[in-house]
């Protein structure tokens, strides 16, 4: 049988995602919309890495992490810079705990 963190689909990374720390390669940093269909534009920013399929959603926590790992403001001094993803079980997002 599958585990709920399977049944849940989603276009960018979650916590299931990354089950162990991975070291991955920025190739950019963008805006994505994370609203449903037919609903009002809900624009954040992500990243994109070489080694993963999907963007992973920036909060101002990740931002900032980001760019005192990188020396750099401009996400455009990012892109070709590697940086170790691995999960907090202790992050919320949205009033709920999602690791």
């Amino acid at each position: 049988m599958p585990r709920t963190s399977e049944m849940v689909q989603s276009k960018y990374l979650k916590t299931a995602d990354i089950p162990d720390p991975v070291i991955v390669t920025v190739e950019k940093v963008g805006r994505v919309n994370l609203a449903k269909e037919d609903a009002a534009p809900e624009y954040k920013w992500a990243m994109r890495f070489k080694e993963l399929p999907k963007p992973m959603v920036l909060n101002s926590t990740n931002i900032k992490i980001a760019e005192k790992v990188f020396g750099s403001d401009n996400t455009d001094d990012w892109s070709g810079k590697e940086i170790i993803l691995f999960t907090d079980p202790n992050v919320s997002f949205k009033g709920e705990v999602v690791g």
